[in-house]
């Protein structure tokens, strides 16, 4: 008879866990025991032995722990505690977490989706935290001057929808009598909370008052905002009808709209033609 033992290195590297083999064989002969590999380890070489009559013939394998590297390719989003790269023995158990990102699907390269995750290692492991892009949505408000320079006024709110994280640039509208801005970009948070706001300037148009002594409202030609209305009243003049005004409307009073072009406004008069006067024939 003889004894094979077999000792694994335990984890604190000073200690094994052993298993030993009872068999028999012809006395005198050599032989070389079987190794018992396991997973994990190292085996050591083959031993040969010469069975003694006694039974006392034994062999002794020791079998060595392996270590492996372990590395997470991209740590950005990963936490503080999770353990670094570097290498360490077969069975090690390690834990790693992997930030959540609002506006993000997320799996680890081995399609593990646990943000947070234990592994006991087997062999040389590399991971990545993989985060994809939700579409998320996200306003632009259009906002127009009213006619105080530091009241503006919501026209639209426009929902779109763009991937998180990336850079959009939204284009401004067009309306008229009013002077676009600069169009802006943004990157898209991933809550949804991105907003993007566009003011519009009010645009001045020059308006012209002729004929203004026979306006009834003090006018003065100068400069007046888009959309802006005003009312003029032609004057009654001895001998004179009416006609209408320069701009082609007939209306007394008349309202004028700013528009997005210049203005020349101003009453127009014809001469009567049935004034009475007086003749004085003295002798």
């Amino acid at each position: 008879a003889y004894t094979v033992t077999h000792r694994y290195q335990n984890m604190d590297l000073n200690t094994y866990e052993e298993v030993v083999e009872h068999l028999t064989g012809t006395t005198d002969s050599e032989i070389s025991p079987a190794l018992s590999p396991r997973d994990g380890f190292t085996s050591p070489q083959l031993q040969t032995i010469t069975i003694n009559a006694n039974g006392t013939s034994s062999v002794t394998y020791t079998y060595s722990r392996n270590q492996y590297t372990f590395e997470i390719t991209d740590r950005t989003y990963v936490t503080a505690n999770t353990v670094s790269n570097g290498t360490y023995y077969y069975g090690t158990t390690l834990t790693i977490t992997a930030q959540e990102r609002v506006g993000y699907s997320f799996k680890w390269s081995d399609n593990n989706t646990d943000y947070s995750r234990t592994i006991t290692l087997t062999g040389n492991t590399s991971l990545t935290p993989i985060y994809t892009a939700y579409n998320v949505n996200y306003h632009v408000y259009h906002y127009q001057m009213g006619f105080d320079p530091d009241t503006y006024n919501l026209v639209s709110d426009t929902s779109l929808s763009a991937k998180t994280g990336s850079e959009v640039t939204p284009s401004v509208n067009t309306y008229d009598g009013f002077t676009s801005p600069e169009t802006q970009t943004v990157t898209i948070a991933g809550d949804g909370t991105t907003k993007v706001y566009y003011y519009y300037t009010r645009n001045k148009q020059t308006v012209t008052f002729a004929n203004t002594e026979y306006i009834e409202e003090e006018v003065t030609t100068g400069k007046h905002y888009y959309g802006e209305q005003i009312t003029l009243t032609a004057k009654t003049r001895d001998g004179y009808t009416f006609t209408g005004w320069t701009t082609g409307e007939t209306s007394n009073p008349l309202t004028v709209t700013v528009g997005t072009s210049d203005i020349s406004v101003g009453p127009e008069y014809t001469a009567k033609t049935n004034t009475p006067y007086v003749v004085n024939h003295y002798k």
